[in-house]
């Protein structure tokens, strides 16, 4: 359940860090296999539902169709 969501930042390396954290606008996240994308978008959305944004109004795309139903069985 959203309202039970729980994240840290541990274990991330500096540069994802700054994307989870990102303030200004919208983010785009990009990467070669393996580099830790689907990490990095799970925890953006713990981080903004965290401050406060309503989840209704975050839109997340993942690079493939398998991705896709990873993050929407994780956000269910």
């Amino acid at each position: 359940m959203l309202s039970d969501v729980a994240f840290s930042l541990d274990g991330l390396l500096p540069s994802q860090r700054e994307a989870v954290t990102h303030r200004e606008g919208p983010l785009l996240v990009l990467g070669p296999a393996g580099t830790g994308k689907t990490r990095v978008i799970e925890a953006r959305f713990c981080w903004l539902v965290a401050q406060g944004c309503e989840p209704e109004r975050i839109v997340v795309l993942a690079p493939c169709s398998a991705r896709v139903a990873a993050l929407r069985g994780w956000l269910e």
